[in-house]
Formats: structure tokens, C-alpha cells, sequence
């Protein structure tokens, strides 16, 4: 995307260029201009060609990914019967309770934060 943004710019500055070689009267700033808009027009060719080989490569990423994600599915998928052991009741009760028990610790601890919080440093006294 940077790279698009980048020739997007250079695709202004030579809008910039043209419009400033028609406006100039003297032959050779004319010239340098046109040199500049020559050497802006190589760049614009070497972004260009960075962007294609980014898109193969990205293609070529895709496809990979996509080979691998299918030969994952496809072996999961063997036909030998073996399957991955579904979690058992137990260990989802243990992971509920767990979570349960997670949860009421933070409201625990927020609760406590809130009481801290509304008492003034007259309202406690500690005892050592």
C-alpha cells in the first residue's frame, strides 16, 4: 500500500512536471525539466516493478497458505478413524469453575479498589 501511495505521488509531481514545461518560456529550463521528468519517469518504472513482485510474492504467499491450510484439512480428514479426543466433561467443568472463579477475583479485586478509592486517609487507622 506504501508503495501504491508512493507512485500515486510521483504520479502527481508529473502531472507538476508537464504542466510546468508547457508554462516555461526558456529553453533551458524546459530542458532540465524534461530531465527531471525523465529521471521521475525511471523511478515511476522501478516502483512499478517493485509493486508486480510484491503482488507475486503476496500470490505466491496466498497459495502456499492456502496448500497448507488444504493438506491440513485433508489429513484431519484421513479416512483411518482417528479422531481428536473431545474435551470431557470434567476438564470443561474444571475450565468453567476456573473461569468462574477468574472472574469473581477481578470483581473482587475492582470492588476493593473502589473502597480504597472512597475512603479518606482520616477514616483508617492501622494498627501495627
Amino acid at each position: 500500500l506504501a508503495l501504491q501511495d508512493e507512485l500515486g505521488q510521483m504520479s502527481f509531481e508529473h502531472q507538476e512536471l508537464e504542466r510546468q514545461i508547457e508554462v516555461t518560456q526558456q529553453q533551458e529550463q524546459k530542458e532540465e525539466l524534461q530531465r527531471d521528468l525523465e529521471r521521475l519517469l525511471a523511478r515511476m518504472e522501478e516502483k512499478e516493478a517493485q509493486i508486480t513482485k510484491l503482488r507475486k510474492h503476496q500470490q505466491t504467499v496466498q497459495k502456499l497458505t492456502q496448500a497448507s491450510l488444504d493438506d491440513d484439512k485433508h489429513t484431519a480428514t484421513k479416512p483411518s478413524g482417528i479422531k481428536a479426543p473431545a474435551l470431557s466433561s470434567v476438564k470443561a467443568k474444571r475450565k468453567r469453575r476456573k473461569a468462574a472463579t477468574a472472574q469473581s477475583n477481578l470483581q473482587l479485586l475492582r470492588e476493593t479498589h473502589k473502597f480504597r478509592s472512597r475512603l479518606k486517609q482520616d477514616d483508617v487507622s492501622w494498627e501495627a
